[in-house]
């Protein structure tokens, strides 16, 4: 009986493995065809220096630079709106219809095309309001993008704390604000943090909206309404020019090999501040 079991507890976990394998491997892909096209082009000089010569010389150290300032600019805009609207949500609001129908729109948001995003940032921010083809232009477009994943994310976490704790705070003397501040948000940190990774995930593998909003720039941007590179963008502009510049195809891979690293890196930077919060004292 036991021989049968052991056999079985095998065959599921070799059934399992193999599924795990099968799923991971367009990622294994990915990476192996990335290293062979771009692997020789991975160099210090790729990291450190600005392009030169329409980027045929230098590095993509400017792209890696807008894309980290894209990336603060937009959480930092996306970021009060996302946690105020969950705690309003969450806390204050006893309708159930109205919260039905925010949680509502907040789904259909969320399944928006990014090409959509980026048509209405081009209409809205470029056209209409007319700061053009610039990071503000471009952060606005994506705060937008942002906000979905992390107001539902952060909504949820919100959701998980015990009433017991909150019923407890206010029984010794404290507020509804003080409550949420010291109390709420504190143990919601770990969740408040993932939600602005999974953001984060997200518009840093945007292309299309950073298309038609932000224009492009072969240094830093020295304000919102230059033009900003980003890694993505930089990838789609040298893969166009890939046919006559076969280097840039190499340097494309290169920057999509450090695009991955990056977020993996975030990724682990992320969990390791996750936990640090969820041991933080309440108090």
């Amino acid at each position: 009986m036991k021989g049968k079991k052991a056999r079985k507890d095998k065959i599921a976990f070799c059934i399992l493995l193999s599924l795990t394998l099968v799923s991971l491997s367009p990622l294994i892909l990915i990476i192996v065809k990335l290293l062979e096209v771009g692997a020789r082009y991975l160099s210090v000089e790729l990291f450190v220096e600005y392009p030169k010569n329409l980027g045929k010389q230098g590095g993509i150290l400017n792209s890696i630079l807008g894309s980290l300032i894209l990336m603060v600019v937009s959480v930092t805009f996306s970021l009060p709106i996302c946690l105020g609207t969950a705690i309003y949500l969450t806390e204050f609001v006893k309708n159930r219809k109205i919260r039905d129908m925010i949680d509502f729109l907040i789904d259909v948001l969320a399944g928006v095309p990014s090409i959509v995003f980026g048509i209405f940032g081009y209409y809205l921010f470029v056209y209409i309001i007319g700061l053009g083809f610039s990071l503000l232009s471009a952060t606005l477009t994506l705060s937008l993008m942002m906000i979905p994943i992390m107001l539902r994310t952060i909504e949820e976490t919100l959701k998980l704390i015990p009433k017991d704790i909150k019923l407890s705070s206010y029984a010794l003397g404290a507020s509804e604000w003080e409550t949420t501040w010291n109390i709420t948000i504190r143990m919601a940190a770990p969740g408040i943090v993932t939600g602005c990774l999974l953001a984060i995930g997200r518009i840093l593998g945007e292309t299309a909206p950073l298309i038609l909003t932000t224009g492009y720039n072969f240094g830093v941007p020295q304000s919102f309404f230059e033009g900003v590179a980003t890694m993505t963008f930089t990838i789609y502009q040298y893969i166009e020019l890939g046919a006559a510049y076969p280097e840039l195809l190499g340097k494309a891979a290169a920057t999509g090999l450090f695009l991955i690293v990056l977020i993996l890196v975030i990724d682990f930077l992320t969990l390791y501040i996750s936990k640090k919060l969820s041991k933080m004292p309440l108090i």
